[in-house]
């Protein structure tokens, strides 16, 4: 996941290195603990380190008896099916798919000039037929569907596909 649409930079009046680290370190931490979004190293969670984290955590999850993940990362904000197969394979915890897309600065050209009925039949055939450019994974969830203020017309075209669908049976995460 790169979550860049919530980046922002840390005030002015923060002595901030000039150069940003490329990782959490002492002289960071007060500013990072204040401003989550301000250090790109942060928001950027597809590296190594951060997969050996997150299979660390599902690890504990099981141990304490968990079986199930939903993981909720949409198009915009660059889910990663292949590693939650790894992961989900590696741990033998059960990760659930979210289908839909994220807030409207996270999304390409491409997505928001997508029709409303082209969305809703994107998030239906995640969900029924599988993710097209993966091996038989299907979405298990609709979600995270991602709204930010001010809504622009494309988060209403973004919900809209949710109250359409005639699968009353899937659950939705906004």
């Amino acid at each position: 996941m790169q979550f860049d649409v919530a980046y922002c930079t840390p005030p002015n009046y923060i002595q901030y290195p000039k150069n940003e680290p490329e990782a959490f370190s002492l002289p960071n931490l007060g500013t990072l603990r204040q401003y989550p979004y301000g250090l790109r190293y942060n928001i950027k969670l597809d590296d190594k380190d951060t997969e050996g984290v997150i299979l660390d955590e599902i690890m504990r999850f099981k141990n304490l008896g968990g079986k199930t993940i939903v993981e909720n990362t949409t198009h915009g904000i660059s889910r990663n099916t292949l590693l939650m197969r790894q992961l989900s394979e590696r741990s033998g915890v059960n990760i659930i798919c979210g289908a839909g897309y994220y807030v409207h600065g996270s999304q390409t050209e491409s997505t928001l000039n997508l029709s409303v009925e082209e969305l809703h039949d994107s998030i239906v055939s995640e969900i029924t037929t599988g993710i097209p450019s993966e091996d038989n994974i299907k979405c298990g969830i609709i979600g995270e569907i991602g709204v930010s203020w001010p809504m622009t017309g494309v988060h209403m075209n973004l919900n809209i596909p949710v109250k359409y669908t005639k699968y009353k049976c899937i659950n939705l995460s906004v």
